[in-house]
Order: structure tokens, then C-alpha cells, then sequence
């Protein structure tokens, strides 16, 4: 009889029917696994409210641009943004109308002697305009500025001038005039952080005339540059 072989009890003879008993242990690493997953955007928040003040001289003239006078402005601003770029500015803004007016500028006179009529206007201005920060940096920023003006008419006084000073008289009207939407504002804001929630602006304008204002119905253009100083909301 022949002498057979042992056979390790982890090994099969036949290779086609051979199981791998092999146990796989687990290995501990000290290495946490890493989340790839992509993370949610966070919005920036950013100031969304500013009211401050603004007052500055006001340069005013007639459709003919003869007779320019200087007046002046002051009031309540604010600025709303919704876009940290793009903002709307309201307000209201107490003005005082200083110009000269020939006849041809001022409805209503056929008189060939009258040579001049001067006006002196107070005049309650509401605008309502649309920004856009065109230049926009951590200590300042640079905004284009389009929009509208609504006149109310508070007090109209006009001396008419004529070629014999003795003709000379004087008009008063109270509260009788409002022009809606009656000149277009262009202009530009430079804005620039003062404090910790202070913000300090100036701002060259020009208003260009849509309709007639006042009893005269004059086509009144304006330009000046205002001052404001503004305080911040809120972030949102």
C-alpha cells in the first residue's frame, strides 16, 4: 500500500475548486475621510438703508440762459439698496429759486416795454432717482445718478422790470403750482465711509427741464453740487 502525503487543512488538491479562506482584519487610520461634497454659496451681506442730510448751492437760468442767479438747497436723502451696485435715491429737498427771465422765457406777457421779470421761488423738491456704482471700492465708490424731480410751489414772488422803472411791480403766489415730474436729474455721487457708520458724499447735478414751472411756465435749468452725509442701516 502506497504512502500518501498530509494535506494542510488550508489548502485544497484541486486547484479549480480551491476556497480562499483568507479573513480580511480591519485596519484602523488615524486619517479622517475628506467630504467632497460641494458647500452651499453664503450671500454677502451689505448695507441696504442710508438717510442722511445734503444741502449745497443751486445754480438756476432760463430757457434764453440770460439772467443766471445762484440759490440754494437742503434737505432729507435716502438711498436704498437692492443690488450691491444699483440703489434709488428719494427724498425731499427744500430749494430757493433765484433767476432771471426775459419775456420770451415767461408765459403770458405781451407788453413790448417789459424788459425783465426777476423771480425769487421757494420751491419743495421731491426726486426719485436710480443709481448705479460704476466704481465701488473698499474707502469709496463713484455712482451714476438718472432720475426725476417733482416741483411744489410754495411761494412764487416776481418783480417785472420794465423800460420805465416807474411801471416796475411786484406778484406774489402761494401754494398755487405743482409740476410733477418736471425736470430730469443727471449727476454723479462720490461716497466715501467717514466713521464707523457715517458716509460722506458730494454730488455735481444738472437738471434739465421736461415741462414749464411756475406762473410763468419758464423752462428752468439748474446745476450745483450738494453735500451729503449719510448713515448707514443695517446690514440684510
Amino acid at each position: 500500500m502506497g504512502l500518501t502525503e498530509p494535506v494542510s487543512s488550508g489548502t485544497n488538491v484541486h486547484g479549480h475548486t480551491k476556497i480562499d479562506d483568507t479573513v480580511e482584519l480591519p485596519v484602523k487610520s488615524g486619517i479622517a475621510a475628506l467630504d467632497i461634497s460641494p458647500q452651499p454659496k453664503t450671500k454677502k451681506s451689505f448695507n441696504r438703508l442710508y438717510v442722511g442730510l445734503s444741502a449745497g448751492p443751486d445754480y438756476n437760468v432760463a430757457a434764453s440762459f440770460k439772467y443766471a442767479r445762484l440759490g440754494f438747497n437742503a434737505g432729507v436723502v435716502l438711498h436704498y439698496y437692492f443690488k450691491p451696485k444699483w440703489f434709488v435715491s428719494a427724498g425731499v429737498t427744500y430749494s430757493k429759486k433765484l433767476y432771471g427771465a426775459t419775456p420770451q422765457d415767461y408765459s403770458g406777457t405781451t407788453s413790448s416795454y417789459l424788459k425783465k421779470i426777476d423771480a425769487n421761488c421757494n420751491v419743495l423738491e421731491v426726486p426719485l432717482n436710480l443709481n448705479y456704482a460704476f466704481v465701488k471700492k473698499k474707502n469709496f465708490s463713484i455712482s451714476a445718478t438718472a432720475g426725476a424731480s417733482s416741483y411744489f410751489m410754495l411761494k412764487e414772488k416776481y418783480n417785472y422790470r420794465y423800460a420805465n422803472p416807474s411801471y416796475d411791480k411786484e406778484k406774489v403766489i402761494n401754494n398755487e403750482n405743482k409740476h410733477y415730474l418736471a425736470v430730469m436729474n443727471l449727476g454723479a455721487l462720490y461716497q466715501q465711509p467717514v466713521g464707523n457708520r457715517l458716509i460722506l458724499g458730494v454730488q455735481p447735478y444738472a437738471k434739465i427741464p421736461l415741462s414749464g414751472v411756475g406762473a410763468g411756465q419758464v423752462k428752468l435749468y439748474s446745476s450745483g453740487i450738494t453735500l451729503q452725509l449719510t448713515l448707514t442701516g443695517r446690514k440684510k
